[in-house]
């Protein structure tokens, strides 16, 4: 994954903005936070690494950094047995940003994903990135070093730029899901997020593969845009026959309507209904929301 510089003006500009948006959301929620609950568990050393601005002083190994030019920290071993990974669907679906919003899903998403990176980084964990694109996962390895952050949110931005360029094919979410499956630890938290539009079937595998296999702690978070939700009224409508065909249906729009209302709400309660049967938290995002009570949900693992 290029994480690198860029001298691209518009990647530089989605750069600034995304890491403006993510610390609002996530300093929103770091006051007041209780330490990490595993913090001071553990009495067997694993490492020192070296203090960065935010850490708690009471963990400074004063002989160590005697011995050395930098203040460094002990680091234990149940400290570090976290990883943490953020999975985010960048297929062009995502790219949709409807008439009254001014981000698209992929933008909400990476907002997101970059506010629970810097409090895992915050909270001494580690935490790795898989980006779902129309052409495979992308993987940022995990770590738990505070520059770390900023790798993240220069990978998300250049996804950014490249989904709103990109041409409509979809590789498939779930089978990017899959992939990042078999590459993540047991044991690992997963923050996955996408608008999970595609058949959610597929779902059932992949959630009991984590559960029962890889022993992962999943949470989901859905991005949607308040256009996909209701469509706007319109006059009577004639379809065309694509068909090599004169031929035109005659559509009533108000039913048309409700119909799709009415699969929308049917296809988001059977979603919902999928993840609380394996009990993982769920969270649905739209254009224009508060991201930060929705991300307070995910951490803190409430329902």
């Amino acid at each position: 994954m290029d994480s690198g510089p860029s001298s691209d003006p518009q990647l530089l500009a989605r750069l600034h903005d995304l890491e403006l948006r993510s610390r609002a959301v996530a300093d929103s929620l770091m006051p007041g936070r209780h330490r990490h609950p595993r913090a001071g568990w553990s009495v067997e050393f694993s490492q020192h690494r070296e203090y960065s601005p935010g850490d708690d002083l009471r963990y400074v190994d004063w002989k160590a950094t005697a011995r050395s030019d930098r203040l460094l920290l002990r680091q234990y071993q149940d400290e570090t047995a976290m990883v943490a990974w953020v999975v985010v669907d960048a297929t062009p679906s995502m790219s949709f940003r409807g008439a009254r919003s001014n981000q698209s899903k992929l933008e909400i998403a990476s907002t997101i994903a970059a506010a629970i990176a810097w409090i895992v980084i915050r909270q001494r964990d580690a935490v790795g990135l898989c980006l779902v694109t129309s052409s495979g996962v992308e993987t940022l390895a995990a770590s738990d070093e505070p520059a770390h952050w900023h790798a993240i949110t220069r990978a998300l931005a250049s996804v950014e730029n490249r989904a709103a360029q990109a041409s409509n094919h979809e590789e498939g979410w779930h089978r990017g899901l899959q992939q990042v499956a078999s590459q993540v630890r047991a044991g690992s938290v997963i923050f996955a997020l996408s608008d999970w539009v595609d058949d959610p079937s597929y779902l059932r595998g992949w959630l009991a593969l984590l559960r029962d296999q890889r022993r992962a702690d999943v949470r989901v978070v859905q991005c949607l845009d308040p256009d996909e939700l209701s469509l706007d009224e319109v006059d009577a409508t004639h379809f065309a026959w694509l068909e090599g065909t004169d031929r035109e249906v005659p559509i009533e729009p108000r039913q048309l309507a409700t119909a799709y209302r009415d699969e929308v709400e049917r296809s988001l309660r059977e979603l919902s209904d999928l993840f609380h049967g394996f009990q993982i938290p769920f969270v649905s995002v739209l254009s224009g929301d508060d991201l930060v009570p929705s991300v307070r949900s995910i951490i803190l693992r409430s329902e």
